[in-house]
């Protein structure tokens, strides 16, 4: 996986305009149908920003000592 910011912009951008495609399509078939893909998404959005939170920004650095001889607490 690259690591570049310019991939990571693009790959948000991309993300943001398949789904407002996804929107627009039901949007124009029902109204209300537009509406519950947006609500869902948004939620979707919420549970996994949530998630990262707690998942990710929590996560304590790990030593790189530990790792490269091999030592290990389990």
């Amino acid at each position: 996986m690259a690591n570049s910011i310019l991939v990571a912009i693009a790959r948000v951008i991309a993300q943001n305009c398949a789904f407002i495609g996804v929107v627009a399509g039901f949007w124009h078939i029902l109204w209300i149908a537009g509406v519950g893909v947006l609500a869902g998404g948004i939620v979707g959005v919420a549970v996994l920003s949530a998630g990262y939170v707690r998942l990710e920004q929590n996560r304590e650095p790990t030593s790189q000592k530990a790792e490269e001889s091999g030592d290990s607490e389990s």
